[in-house]
């Protein structure tokens, strides 16, 4: 069951406003042309999450930022690691000072995933539940753990829980990476689940 009921139309709005704010911002920060496109969100389970992302699910990075306000919840910019020199590259070309840092490939990703999670979500999470605040973005490398059944092959809470599913496409000059949007709403008020 849909926790907020929208039309085609307002989804294509919703997601069209969200890609034009975040290629801005990601234009700005690097100083050249960025086109985001959001497809449409939908709600879908932890086992379906699961099925569309069993290629890459165990093999990419993800940048998690935690959010709070009228809704709780978590959201990941999850990048396949077949696409990840594609999005670095570009990045790379116009500041070679980056490569002298040994984290250079986090800072980058935490960068772009925040751009992407904070203005893209962040207008779509506006729109459906109003206002929220995100925490300090984190990148996480090893997947499989963090995917993993919880103790005693118990679920986790996430798999008991819907989430929002975005795929999306960055383009920089000829280059496209492939990359997907999810996020976990907790709760629309304190304590109050939202489905």
């Amino acid at each position: 069951m849909k926790p907020y009921p929208f039309s085609q139309d307002e989804i294509r709005s919703i997601t069209t406003q969200a890609s034009q704010k975040a290629a801005a911002a990601l234009a700005d920060m690097l100083n050249t042309q960025v086109e985001v496109s959001l497809g449409e969100f939908q709600w879908i389970s932890y086992q379906q999450m699961r099925s569309i992302l069993e290629q890459d699910i165990f093999d990419g990075v993800m940048v998690q930022l935690g959010f709070s306000g009228d809704a709780e919840g978590v959201s990941y910019f999850f990048v396949p690691r077949d696409q990840l020199r594609s999005l670095l590259e570009p990045i790379l070309a116009q500041d070679q000072s980056l490569r002298t840092t040994s984290d250079y490939e986090t800072v980058i990703l935490v960068e772009i995933g925040n751009v992407i999670l904070n203005i893209g979500v962040g207008t779509i999470l506006n729109l459906i539940v109003s206002r929220v605040e995100f925490k300090i973005p984190q990148v996480i490398y090893q997947l499989q753990q963090a995917w993993e059944p919880g103790p005693a092959g118990e679920p986790r809470r996430e798999e008991k829980e819907e989430w929002l599913f975005v795929s999306s496409q960055l383009s920089t000059g000829d280059k496209k990476v492939r990359a997907y949007i999810l996020v976990l709403i907790r709760s629309a008020n304190p304590g109050k689940p939202i489905s």
